[in-house]
């Protein structure tokens, strides 16, 4: 999985990218078809930081969270919070359009 960490208004050291990297690669528990996830930092001004988490799944779709905190560090961990719970949704949905379980069969008697 690729995972690129972006900064806006900010500098990402090491252990910011530690830190994303390490939250990110959880995500691959939650889903397989992860092809790419892009992590956006977003300083707004000096109390509100923004974290987005965008991840490209099968199909060339996206799916985007975001989160606001005072730390840098809590809104990448909510966004994240969020990616992996959104990505939950998403296989479920996409475990239900192919029909999931069938009922065995019961011969007639």
């Amino acid at each position: 999985m690729n995972v690129q960490i972006e900064g806006r208004h900010l500098k990402i050291t090491d252990a910011i990218q530690e830190r994303v990297h390490e939250k990110v690669d959880s995500l691959t528990k939650y889903f397989d078809g992860l092809h790419h996830v892009r992590v956006i930092l977003i300083v707004e001004n000096p109390t509100r930081m923004r974290a987005e988490v965008v991840c490209g799944v099968i199909r060339g779709q996206q799916l985007v969270t975001k989160a606001e905190h005072e730390d840098l560090y809590a809104a990448v961990d909510e966004a994240v919070r969020k990616a992996r719970e959104l990505l939950k949704r998403y296989k479920d949905r996409l475990r239900s359009r192919k029909g999931g379980q069938k009922p065995p069969m019961v011969p007639a008697s």
